[in-house]
């Protein structure tokens, strides 16, 4: 395997397959048999896997090592925990596979309101009770504002 495959990123479809199945997963899995097949790929120490291993029950244990898979964001993790599943787990590795993915929220820019603002009115200076205001409300924060909202202008009338 290639250094550029261990060091890829999980996918989101991946990652997407785990959260979907997340119940399923949490009743299905034992994982005392998987680390033992992830430590062999080098994928987990033995640290982590005791860290795991410490949790009270069957279940809180599966929840440790799918949140470890998670965590790590590792493809290759993900691909050596869906191969071990192939040996005994084939029903679990079925239903992951044909989990439909629901493609991720498309991330929305935030709303640029200064774009909005007439040139007209972003070029009026500032008058002396408006920045009267500012100092009423902010101390002697009030330069550092105007400082920040780009404010150079300030009409003394």
């Amino acid at each position: 395997m290639s250094a550029s495959y261990s060091e890829s990123s999980l996918s989101y479809d991946s990652e997407s397959r785990i959260q979907q199945n997340w119940i399923f997963l949490l009743d299905e899995l034992d994982e005392a048999y998987i680390v033992d097949h992830l430590f062999e790929a080098r994928e987990i120490t033995r640290d982590q896997i005791d860290e795991i291993e410490s949790k009270p029950t069957k279940r809180k244990k599966a929840e440790a090592l799918l949140n470890f898979i998670l965590h790590k964001k590792k493809q290759k993790l993900y691909d050596v925990f869906v191969e071990t599943l192939k040996i005994d787990y084939i029903h679990v590795v079925d239903k992951l596979n044909a989990t439909k993915v629901i493609p991720a929220k498309p991330k929305v820019a935030p709303y640029d309101w200064f774009k909005d603002i007439p040139n007209s009115k972003k070029q009026l200076a500032l008058r002396e009770s408006d920045a009267s205001r500012f100092f009423n409300c902010f101390g002697s924060g009030w330069k550092a504002i105007m400082y920040c909202l780009c404010i150079k202008k300030l009409s003394w009338n």
